[in-house]
């Protein structure tokens, strides 16, 4: 079958996440040697300006530094999209430190071993930002390394690589390697777009497609080129109804997306696959990802997902 109905989709994936989190509890029992690799939960940064323009870097440090964990597939970074999910689920703010019962919670919900957490500040021009970041073990509460990363807001993405840099050696975990891509090439480079896009995503996050959607257009009527932010914007334009902008903005995202990580790059591939209705193909990239990452919940729930889609059983 070509397509599928909507809720049919989106009843068969709230019903992956349940399982997800049944398999969570489960694996959060787990002793850390039976990890191939560390399991780690990039939360918010707490914003310390009392600036409103200033809310938005929380979203976009905890983006860039989980893609700057993710590459090379030797951190599982545990995905946005099942952050966003854990926070509104535990009524979790972003803090520095985060409490030690929290950190239980979000250990027991996300498997994770480390959380990324800490706060910021923005200069009162606005030009410079300070960012402390903390890691926390998930299993004592317990701060393992705690630094201070500082640069220019213009240069927000260079920040974030350095501190994901710096959280790698703390994990233990080697540099990516040139060969692996680019962790954030497919975010916007320009500020004001990856501003826009952070917001868009938190609202696609907050199922409020509609709003995303605008944020989304602005961002891409300024970088029309980032497939992170075709993708989303096409994740938007789909959840909306408009499959046709939906497959346009998804298949611009696909052929923008050459220089991303594999994992990245076979994510949009998939999504585009979904969108087009072309169900088996998601399914043979939902499972190659499976293969990539066996030990992760969002990969599974897209492969539930996509099975539901083509009618194939697991």
């Amino acid at each position: 079958p070509a397509r599928r109905p909507r809720l049919l989709i989106a009843l068969v994936a709230a019903l992956a996440v349940l399982l997800g989190l049944a398999g969570a509890l489960l694996h959060g029992g787990s002793s850390a040697g039976d990890r191939p690799r560390p399991v780690v939960a990039v939360l918010g940064f707490e914003d310390l300006s009392g600036a409103s323009i200033a809310g938005w870097h929380s979203g976009a440090l905890a983006e860039m530094i989980r893609l700057e964990l993710g590459a090379g597939d030797r951190v599982r970074s545990i995905s946005g999209d099942e952050v966003a999910r854990m926070k509104v689920d535990l009524a979790l703010a972003d803090a520095d430190p985060q409490p030690i019962e929290r950190i239980a919670q979000i250990r027991t919900v996300t498997a994770a071993d480390q959380v990324v957490c800490g706060s910021y500040r923005v200069s009162p021009d606005g030009a410079t930002v300070i960012v402390n970041v903390r890691l926390q073990d998930a299993r004592t509460g317990a701060t393992t390394a705690a630094f201070v990363e500082e640069g220019p807001e213009a240069e927000l993405r260079a920040l974030a690589a350095r501190a994901g840099a710096r959280l790698r050696q703390e994990l233990g975990v080697s540099p990516s390697a040139p060969g692996e891509g680019e962790p954030q090439a497919g975010l916007p480079p320009d500020p004001e777009a990856l501003r826009l896009y952070v917001l868009g995503q938190e609202k696609l996050r907050n199922l409020d497609p509609v709003g995303a959607r605008a944020l989304l257009l602005q961002a891409a009527g300024m970088d029309g080129q980032s497939p992170l932010l075709l993708a989303a914007l096409s994740s938007a334009w789909w959840a909306m109804g408009h499959d046709d902008k939906a497959e346009e903005a998804a298949r611009r995202a696909l052929g923008r997306s050459g220089s991303l990580p594999r994992p990245q790059r076979l994510r949009v591939e998939a999504r585009m696959h979904e969108i087009t209705g072309q169900w088996s193909k998601a399914v043979d990239i939902h499972r190659a990802l499976q293969i990539l990452s066996p030990d992760d919940i969002e990969v599974t729930i897209g492969l539930i997902t996509a099975l539901s889609g083509s009618g194939r059983a697991a």
